[in-house]
């Protein structure tokens, strides 16, 4: 955990003004069908609820969406693209990361609160459904957990998995389980130390196996 003396002013700071226009239409979500995946490397992020604040706006959703717990692409400005009151934390860009990468702002969020990205799935086909991903954390206490709704995001049950450092870029993989949900939802949840680094995912990939491996 980072300590500091002085706090730090929410974003807008006073006198200042945050105007949001939003896009012509959001649109309604679509479940993506499997095989699913997402590389974070579009650039800039699509506007959603805020600006660039979705890697795609078709089965992408994020909360919050603004400020220093909102996830954003790696290369985030300040100020009235992400609410970010400073960059400070970045993440270290090297294989198998490349492109861009979605990272959560753990240097500056308030210690244990959280931000998701959540990623919309249509599972409804047969076999053991398999979430693969890269995530780098390269210090502090900061977790990224893992959570499955099958009801659109009404209800999640626990964690599927939770991770701490990861020193450098490490492969996971995730047992989502047999579920055929057209609805379901795969939730990224963030979680904050206020320490000295920030940690990112990259290369989300959803696939459904036949046979599962041992």
């Amino acid at each position: 955990m980072r300590f500091t003396s002085t706090a730090t002013a929410a974003v807008p700071a006073s006198g200042q003004t945050y105007t949001f226009t939003p896009p012509a239409s959001l649109g309604a979500l679509t479940y993506a069908t499997l095989p699913a995946t997402e590389n974070f490397d579009a650039a800039p992020w699509a506007n959603g609820n805020a600006l660039q604040d979705l890697p795609s706006t078709s089965s992408w959703r994020s909360w919050p969406v603004f400020g220093d717990r909102s996830w954003r692409r790696h290369d985030v400005s300040l100020g009235v693209n992400s609410g970010w009151a400073l960059i400070t934390g970045s993440v270290t860009m090297s294989a198998p990361a490349s492109g861009g990468v979605a990272r959560f702002h753990s240097y500056n969020a308030t210690c244990t609160r959280s931000g998701y990205l959540d990623f919309h799935i249509n599972m409804n086909v047969a076999g053991t459904k398999f979430l693969t991903f890269d995530r780098i954390n390269t210090s502090g206490t900061d977790i990224l957990q893992v959570y499955l709704s099958a009801d659109g995001g009404a209800t999640f049950g626990a964690a599927l998995a939770t991770y701490g450092v990861d020193a450098t870029w490490s492969s996971k993989s995730v047992n989502l389980g047999t579920g055929t949900s057209s609805t379901a939802v795969v939730r990224f949840v963030g979680i904050s130390d206020y320490g000295t680094t920030d940690h990112a995912i990259d290369n989300v990939s959803i696939t459904a196996v036949s046979c599962a491996p041992p």
